[in-house]
């Protein structure tokens, strides 16, 4: 059986559209007239269910990426402003798409909602690319008949994440690459460069300074037994990993992390600015406040933060207004409590959402930019004092041995 899209309008001109299955043009065609309908368009939908499948399972395991669900999201929200149908613009999509994963990501929505499903059940069979926020915000939309709304606003919303995201992950790559790189050459000069002065060093038969004597000490353990240490080292950061991945060693880690100088701000900030975001999307499709709470609690990474979003939503629950739950809300910037208040006084809770998670946005950039100028000097400081230590450590047991000579 092969799938047919067809438009076509009653005898009173009324429009009609969908799909059905038949084995051919022809039958298709005959199974519409037999509804009383005179045909304007009918064409067959080159995909099958098996095909579906197959992809749907691929994509449960690989997401295209974000940038190609954000165009994703994009590319749907003009062809749905223009006035084409969810059908025809998914077709549309899949004529002019990226390739590969976004093809088939494409393939497996247009098959699944020309056999009838809406566009947030079909969405739900990629678990993988499709957040549930995501899903709860398109399936808003389309009861509401606002879907094209919908996602222009979650365009803009995943393009200011996306760009959040980029700042953040530049930041802290920084000090992983400098770290590396100290490590690294920490490494070369004792395993390579050091052994060629020891010898040198201990025919002095003087007393060397305790700095020569550590790195001297460093040097010999790292040679005789270099390859244990790597296993040690292994071993302790894939403990740590298992560790750190049980709920509770996890939140009192990410409680920690809050509480760091300067990159504790950055990642409160940031998690907050994606939660009022997306919290003010739920809440602008029409989602009750308490069960919008439930829905942003997965958005922040920060799995403390997470358990405080958990106590707000419980808080709201019992009657509270979102201000005053907010006061127990240890790692909230006051500033946007109090925007979030003066918005459930106005009756604009939504907007006032929206302005609270810009102006996380600014204060994650600003302590941004403010990391980003320490760990410059920082980097140097580190550098240099490693190669300092290393060539004094060399430097003063000659300089010893001369004032002896002399």
């Amino acid at each position: 059986m092969t799938v047919f899209a067809y438009q076509a309008r009653n005898r009173s001109g009324d429009p009609f559209s969908g799909t059905l299955e038949a084995d051919s043009l022809h039958d298709a065609a005959q199974a519409v007239r037999q509804r009383g309908l005179w045909i304007v368009r009918l064409e067959r939908v080159r995909s099958s269910s098996a095909r579906s499948a197959v992809c749907s399972s691929w994509l449960k395991w690989r997401s295209p990426g974000p940038r190609l669900v954000l165009l994703f999201c994009r590319q749907l929200a003009v062809l749905l402003s223009a006035g084409l149908p969810v059908h025809e613009a998914l077709k549309a999509l899949q004529v002019s798409g990226q390739g590969g994963l976004y093809q088939q990501l494409i393939s497996g929505l247009l098959q699944a909602v020309v056999q009838g499903k809406t566009l947030a059940d079909a969405m739900r069979g990629f678990p993988a690319v499709f957040s549930p926020t995501v899903i709860n915000l398109i399936q808003a939309g389309e009861t509401g008949g606002s879907l094209e709304t919908v996602f222009c606003r979650l365009a803009d919303f995943q393009e200011k994440s996306y760009e959040a995201g980029e700042k953040l992950k530049s930041v802290l790559l920084y000090p992983v690459i400098l770290g590396g790189t100290t490590l690294a050459a920490f490494c070369f000069m004792t395993v390579f460069i050091l052994p060629a002065f020891a010898s040198m060093l201990l025919n002095l038969h003087t007393e060397l300074p305790l700095l020569t004597r550590m790195l001297l000490a460093v040097s010999a353990v790292v040679q005789q037994h270099g390859f244990l240490l790597l296993l040690v080292l292994i071993g302790l950061i894939t403990a740590a990993y298992t560790l750190y991945r049980c709920p509770a060693v996890r939140l009192q880690v990410d409680r920690l992390c809050l509480r760091l100088p300067l990159y504790g701000g950055l990642r409160r900030d940031a998690d907050w600015m994606l939660v009022l975001g997306t919290l003010s999307l739920l809440l602008e499709t029409g989602i009750p406040l308490h069960q919008a709470l439930g829905m942003v609690r997965n958005v922040a990474a920060n799995h403390y933060l997470q358990l405080q979003l958990q106590q707000l939503q419980q808080s709201v629950e019992r009657g509270r207004s979102l201000a005053d739950s907010l006061f127990s809300c240890q790692h909230f910037p006051d500033m946007a409590r109090e925007i979030v208040q003066a918005g459930e006084q106005a009756g604009a809770l939504d907007r006032m959402l929206q302005k609270a998670a810009d102006f996380c946005a600014v204060t994650a950039a600003n302590e941004s930019q403010r990391l980003q100028a320490l760990a410059e000097p920082l980097a140097i400081l580190l550098v240099g004092g490693l190669v300092f230590c290393f060539v004094l450590s060399i430097i003063l047991p000659l300089l010893g041995m001369i004032d002896y000579m002399i």
